[in-house]
């Protein structure tokens, strides 16, 4: 009999000294330790208690967790750049010696008590077994060297830290579970590769590498055709062939990976269009057909369904980690722990901030007060007291008092964007003296409230603490202002001070419910992003240690990188030092990656880099921040779930009177229609279906010829008086339409309809615009023939499921009305903030020299400003921070970059939407770090803090606020569909049964191919059906797709290969010939009647098309090149039959 010891004592105590000794032992942690540990420890032994104790101790985590943040550290302090044999190195090396030594102690103890097998078992600690036997290599074996490699594997260490913060490994599970759904995605993924990949490589292998040559011979990157057909070279420039493809050969189609990796590009959308206008100039006007395939299907689709899976996983792991709950909370003999503390029960969000402790306009009686604390000098101590503070009390609460104060919020929000750069002193100094006035008024209402509520009833208010506090630091910074500009002082955190200004629009959710519960869930997702973030951070800090040991110290002068003042290529995302990598890893994953990754090649390897940046795209881009959305949309779905609660009982209230409205409002509607059909016979030709197509028809055609009708249109020419004469055609028609509704249902049953109205508008402008035409006086409502283009809106009346999507889009709009006051309230406080921190610090003189711009004289010649030129002749162009211009004489002037700035509100705000898109962001983030002060010219700062402000609104405002459209469009659309489907008050089986009805009412019946009577027929029937000779066809399949794959651009120079490769093709090509033969002789004519059957024999006639008729087909038509074989790909959308997945 086996005994049994619980370590629940003291912490010293190891272990108990008992007859029998323990071959089982219970840790604090709940932890079994049982069997031997190195073939001799029991769990009585003295060595191996030690052990249990020491992995026990609370400390002994946080002390490895210690260890692990100072490792971090140090390699974060380490650079690249840092020569050898420094006192830096000696120390960085020191402590580099003692976390090892660290880490392989702990090893060691946890695997005595532990036991090796238990031990290795666990993740983490394979995790651990791996960074430290690697780690330990370099030293044991110095003929290894520090490679970079090994010295990579380092950085895994911080992946330990996940274990030990709260909730992460939870976090980490949810990410973890949704790998094996995310297979199928990722099996999709794989063959949209696949297929984009050499459908991309078969049609423009080898054109990227024509382009312009100068008359030396030197490249001129301009892309050119070889035929002269698209785009051709200059005067004295002549099309040649390159080896090299550009961007240092990573924008090229001439393989497989490569023509990836632009697939790639498209997919996240990073200047995709690069190589779509390159080869739309070198290859085919037609190549865009490709790209915007690749963006729509890749991009929008296929990508967003890793959006659906992790969603899906978050909200399984919501719903579980519930139950537990539930379940742990219903359990009736549940110990307490010791030494806790019950909590006080905790106020929903919504009532966190809208205390009731203090007088608020929503409460007119003055005297309530929900604090007892307060009753000795709040409300009620004053009910009796002197008259005069009783008139303040009656002030306070009026509703008057609280609108001033609003009044007074909005006014001080206006005076602080008032600012802008190079504005007068006197302006200036009107601002600062009205900025001071409004917080005089604060603090006057400020004092008011504290007389009439008294101090403990005042605070007692969480409005009251936000204002207080805010008055409080205006008061600090009036008086610090003041001791400031007698004692010539110039204190820089007065800015800072100033700042928090910016908070009293907080104050707006005061009456503002809608903006304040969108608040209070953005507040809550933030809350539920903290471990999310913490991810986020680890995994920053993993790749950013990565890419130190990959690339950093590479960006050197003699691999063509440096300041462009030497004329050398600047690189501003590098990992050099870990605050840039950081910010470079930051940058890669909010798509801004491409850049980037072209600098690395140059300085490595195409597959080292393409390895580290796909790698930290799937993980940051599709995985991260994907989670993001996931948890936004599950906030705001517990949130309409709160509010469908509450307000349950009140809908059931209603329902029976919109019940009885609408049975009147059917009542009405018939009454009308049959009025109708009694009164004339025009209803039966409108329900005709050849008059509904033939207006259908007539509004396609009418939406083509607005399309046709171009700004540039010469009037005199054909086709502008053939589409004047089909406008006149189209509006007579339309007005023939509208009559005859207007007789087939009456006036009143015609405008009964929405859409009928929309009808109406659109035919009444168009024949305004048409007497406009004819007539000189109405030539005044000319205008009015852009109201036009709202033809083709006539299409969405005409089909069901557009009128859903519309529907369903117009009554989301009162919550998309709170999101955009909460968008337009973060809008105003960065752009307040960034106009405190940026006003006029991003200007700098055109000559590129004078750094002041009270020293950058302004010229009459032209001059390049926003980057464009004003100029009368010659060409100039904006090349990053390189000026150039086709002329000689160019004026100088203190310009801004044409990406905007922060010199007033308006283009603070423009620069910030724009940024809140991911286009370009960066560019500007890295004009703020270099950022210098207000009307001197930037300089380059890698080390600046001021990307923290930049970062805080890709994070905040981009990432958070504006998914929060994806989050309510995607609730509100699922909770009228819900409603819609009657499934509102449905069991989740009966929401089951009802889907398996509808399915099977709407499924169709499978094609099933009878068995033929013939012997010869009946054996070829059972060969080509049979299991085996399906997977000899997959098989097939996926090796012509293989080969296919191995196709490049100059493979017919290796002959063997070449020969190969064709041969190969050819054996595929005759197969199927065999394949479609056989099941011809099989099947007979039923083999047509297959949707599998006719796919595959167009794709053989495809291939015996391309085999023996291409020559014959260029003589009619000339295809783009090798279209036919690409097409042969579609022939792997059969593997699909084969995985339902």
């Amino acid at each position: 009999m086996s005994a049994r010891m619980d370590i629940m004592g003291d912490a010293n105590k190891t272990y108990a000294l008992l007859s029998d000794p323990p071959l089982q032992v219970v840790g604090k942690s709940g932890r079994l330790y049982q069997g031997k540990s190195l073939l001799w420890l029991h769990p009585s032994n003295p060595l191996r208690c030690t052990a249990i104790s020491i992995v026990e101790w609370p400390f002994f985590d946080r002390f490895i967790m210690a260890t692990i943040v100072a490792n971090c550290f140090t390699m974060g302090w380490d650079s690249p750049l840092d020569p050898e044999g420094t006192w830096k190195a000696h120390v960085i090396g020191a402590c580099e010696l003692a976390y090892l030594t660290i880490f392989t102690i702990e090893l060691m103890i946890r695997v005595v008590a532990y036991r090796f097998g238990e031990y290795i078992r666990d993740p983490w600690c394979q995790l651990d077994f791996l960074v430290v036997c690697l780690s330990w290599l370099p030293l044991l074996i110095p003929s290894m060297g520090n490679f970079s490699v090994v010295r990579s594997v380092r950085v895994l260490r911080q992946l330990r830290a996940l274990k030990h913060v709260p909730g992460m490994p939870k976090l980490v599970s949810t990410i973890l579970s949704s790998l094996k759904p995310l297979g199928n995605v990722i099996g999709l993924f794989a063959f949209f590769f696949l297929i984009f990949s050499i459908v991309g490589m078969e049609l423009f292998k080898g054109r990227l590498h024509y382009r312009c040559a100068e008359p030396n011979g030197a490249d001129s990157s301009v892309a050119c055709s070889p035929d002269s057909t698209l785009a051709t070279c200059g005067e004295g420039m002549s099309c040649k062939e390159f080896d090299e493809s550009p961007n240092s050969g990573t924008m090229s189609f001439d393989t497989v990976p490569r023509a990836a990796l632009i697939v790639f590009q498209a997919i996240t959308f990073d200047t995709w269009t690069d190589p779509m206008y390159i080869l739309m100039d070198s290859s085919s006007r037609f190549a865009w057909l490709y790209f915007v395939a690749a963006v729509v299907v890749g991009g929008f689709f296929v990508s967003n369904l890793f959006l659906a899976v992790i969603f899906d996983e978050f909200i399984r792991a919501q719903e579980a980690a519930s139950e537990q709950v539930s379940e742990a909370s219903a359990a009736p003999d549940t110990p307490a722990l010791d030494g806790a503390k019950l909590s006080p029960p905790q106020l929903p969000d919504s009532e966190m901030l809208l205390s009731h402790s203090a007088v608020r306009s929503d409460n007119p009686d003055p005297s309530y007060n929900g604090t007892p604390a307060c009753k000795k000098d709040g409300v009620h101590a004053t009910a009796k007291g002197p008259w005069f503070r009783r008139a303040v009390v009656s002030l306070v609460s009026s509703p008057f008092f609280d609108n001033g104060s609003l009044a007074l919020v909005t006014v001080n929000l206006v005076i602080m964007t008032m600012s802008y750069a190079g504005q007068p002193l006197w302006y200036e100094t009107g601002l600062e003296l009205a900025a001071t006035v409004i917080t005089l008024l604060f603090m006057v209402e400020m004092a008011l409230k504290n007389f009439a509520l008294g101090c403990a009833g005042y605070w007692a208010d969480n409005w009251n603490r936000l204002d207080g506090t805010l008055v409080i630091l205006s008061a600090l910074d009036l008086g610090i202002s003041l001791v400031a500009v007698g004692g010539g002082i110039n204190l820089s955190f007065l800015r800072i001070l100033r700042m928090l200004r910016v908070l009293r629009v907080l104050r707006l959710m005061k009456s503002w419910t809608g903006l304040y519960k969108i608040v209070m869930a953005f507040g809550k997702a933030i809350m539920q992003t903290a471990n999310l973030l913490v991810l986020t951070l680890l995994i920053m800090l993993l790749f950013a240690l990565l890419g130190m040991q990959l690339f950093g110290g590479k960006f050197t002068a003699e691999k063509g990188f440096g300041l462009e003042d030497e004329g050398l290529e600047e690189v501003r995302l590098h990992f050099d030092y870990f605050y840039p990598a950081m910010l470079s890893v930051f940058v890669i994953i909010t798509g801004a990656w491409y850049d980037a990754y072209v600098a690395c090649v140059e300085v490595t390897s195409v597959f080292e880099a393409s390895l580290f940046f796909v790698a930290l795209i799937i993980v940051g881009f599709f995985v991260v921040m994907n989670l993001f959305v996931a948890i936004l949309c599950q906030v705001l779905s517990d949130d309409e779930g709160n509010e469908s609660t509450e307000s349950e009982e009140g809908d059931k209230q209603g329902r029976e009177g919109e019940e009885v409205e609408s049975k009147q409002d059917d009542v009405a509607k018939d009454k009308v229609a049959a009025d109708a059909v009694q009164s004339n016979a025009w209803l039966q030709l409108v329900e005709t279906s050849g008059f509904n197509n033939f207006i259908l028809a007539t509004i396609l055609i009418s939406s083509i010829c607005l399309a046709l009708d171009e700004p540039r249109l010469d009037p005199a020419s054909s086709l502008s008086m053939l589409l004047s004469m089909f406008n006149i055609v189209f509006t007579v028609i339309f007005c023939g339409e509208c009559a005859i509704k207007l007789c087939a249902f009456g006036f009143r049953g015609y405008f009964v309809s929405g859409w009928n109205v929309l009808d109406f508008t659109i035919v009444c402008v168009s024949v305004v615009t048409l007497f406009a035409t004819f007539f000189p006086v109405l030539a005044g409502l000319q205008p009015l023939r852009l109201l036009r283009v709202l033809r083709p809106l006539r299409l969405l009346g005409r089909f069901g499921g557009m009128k859903v999507i519309i529907q369903a889009l117009i009554s989301v709009v009162p919550s998309i009305g709170n999101i955009l006051g909460v968008l337009f309230v973060i809008l105003t406080i960065f752009a307040i903030l960034g106009m405190q921190f940026f006003l006029g610090a991003f200007g700098e003189c055109t000559d590129g020299q004078t750094l002041l711009r009270a020293e950058c004289h302004q010229s009459d010649r032209p001059v390049l400003e926003r980057g464009r030129a004003l100029r009368s002749g010659g060409s100039s162009v904006w090349s990053g921070n390189d000026w150039s211009s086709g002329s000689d004489e160019v004026g100088t002037a203190w310009v801004n970059p044409s990406f905007g700035s922060f010199d007033d509100f308006g283009q603070a705000m423009l620069l910030l939407v724009v940024m809140s898109t991911g286009d370009g962001w960066e560019d500007v983030m890295f004009q703020g770090m270099d950022a210098v002060g207000d009307g001197q010219a930037p300089q380059r700062n890698d080390m600046s803090p001021n990307a923290i402000y930049f970062i805080t609104w890709m994070l905040i405002g981009s990432f958070l606020a504006l998914n929060l459209f994806v989050g309510s469009i995607v609730d509100n659309f699922i909770r009228l569909k819900a409603k819609s489907e009657g499934s509102m008050f449905m069991t989740p089986s009966q929401q089951q049964w009802a889907r398996a009805v509808r399915a099977a009412a709407s499924s169709t019946a499978h094609c099933v191919i009878p068995k033929p009577k013939h012997p010869l027929r009946v054996t070829l029937f059972t060969i080509v059906t049979s299991r085996h000779v399906e997977g000899l066809i997959m098989c097939v399949i996926m090796a012509n797709v293989g080969v296919m794959a191995c196709d490049r651009w100059k493979l017919e120079e290796d002959q063997w290969a070449y020969n190969l490769y064709t041969y190969a093709n050819l054996a595929f090509g005759y197969f199927y010939y065999a394949e479609a033969v056989l099941k011809v002789a099989a099947f007979g004519f039923e083999y047509f009647r297959d949707s599998w059957c006719q796919f595959d024999f167009t794709l053989v006639c495809l291939t015996f098309l391309d085999q023996f008729f291409s020559d014959f087909l260029e003589m009619f038509f000339k295809p783009p090149p090798m279209l036919l074989r690409a097409l042969r790909m579609l022939r792997v959308v059969r593997l699909f039959q084969a995985d339902r997945g």
